[in-house]
């Protein structure tokens, strides 16, 4: 069978090393205690043949997350024209899904698989459940709740959102559906929420959400979408950015840390092409920048070459 295949010529016994973690969301701030498995590298072996596995067998038109090349960036992309929104959050994620539901999720992709539920599911119960849940931390853990919800809950939710004519994507638990031009009512609401509570999930109301973007931008897996097309940093981010770039001036900090975390700042704002949705914090932000990339403790980056703005807070003034 081929979930054997994935135990062979493994660097020792697989395992794994559990702990509590406080989990902080670097784009939506928001912090879990969570229990974390970390695997050790026999272990990480067999969930990379797993994964490379799972990638081959699902079709997933809907995930945005767990997938080759993808983001919460390219994730907020997808609904940048759209002007109502409708987000949803799972509550509890990986450990709301179960061994046999998840087994015969995964067999009804593969018909290789047909006859061997039970050695599927041994397998995953050795490998990556605890307590017959699936488990925070490993490896495989996004790909196997993406199998799971894309068979279950994506077709369906798909189907509702052509005949309402909405967009849908899914990064991970976050689901998002938005329309172009007309609101999503209480009753197309209702029929979304009720595919996923038909599949055994709970929805973390909390985190619901239903928004008319021409009134006020919304945040999309940590990123910000304004009216208009326009993506941006939470302002929390762009706070935390500066105060940073502050440390990095004084070398308390490693200057990488900071261009790295510049980084997500220049791919979310995508400034050469969307200048014009850049906010004064923004540019000061970008002039602070310009200083630190200039200080002793920091040395030299190559250009990053932004659009030129005549306004008194630009890059033009740290000769970037």
């Amino acid at each position: 069978m081929i979930f054997d295949d994935f135990l062979r010529d493994l660097p020792g016994v697989p395992l794994y090393h559990s702990f509590l973690h406080e989990d902080v969301n670097p784009l939506g701030g928001t912090k879990k205690i969570r229990l974390i498995h970390a695997p050790n590298d026999a272990m990480r072996l067999v969930h990379a043949r797993l994964i490379r596995y799972l990638r081959s067998i699902a079709k997933l038109p809907y995930a945005t997350g767990a997938v080759p090349k993808s983001s919460p960036l390219k994730n907020a992309e997808f609904h940048r024209q759209q002007r109502y929104f409708y987000l949803v959050d799972i509550r509890k994620f990986f450990p709301s899904i179960q061994g046999e539901p998840l087994t015969a999720t995964i067999c009804s992709c593969n018909e290789d698989l047909r006859g061997s539920e039970k050695k599927v599911l041994q397998f995953l119960r050795e490998y990556c459940l605890d307590n017959d849940r699936l488990i925070t931390g490993a490896p495989a853990s996004p790909d196997l709740a993406n199998i799971f919800m894309g068979v279950r809950a994506d077709r369906q939710l798909g189907e509702l959102c052509r005949k309402y004519g909405l967009l849908y994507t899914r990064y991970l638990d976050d689901l998002t559906f938005s329309s172009k031009s007309h609101p999503i009512g209480d009753k197309k609401r209702k029929a979304l929420r009720e595919v996923i509570l038909n599949i055994g999930l709970e929805i973390n109301h909390r985190k619901c959400g239903y928004y008319n973007i021409k009134k006020k931008p919304v945040i999309i897996t940590g990123v910000g979408v304004r009216y208009g097309g326009g993506t941006f940093l939470p302002r929390h981010y762009v706070q935390k950015l500066r105060g940073m770039i502050f440390l990095a001036k004084y070398g308390e900090i490693p200057p990488a840390k900071v261009h790295g975390h510049m980084g997500t700042f220049f791919s979310t704002t995508n400034i050469k092409e969307r200048e014009h949705f850049l906010t004064e914090v923004d540019w000061k932000l970008l002039e602070e920048y310009g200083q630190v990339r200039h200080h002793p403790h920091c040395g030299w980056l190559d250009e990053w070459g932004p659009a030129k703005r005549d306004c008194p807070v630009s890059p033009s003034r740290v000769n970037c």
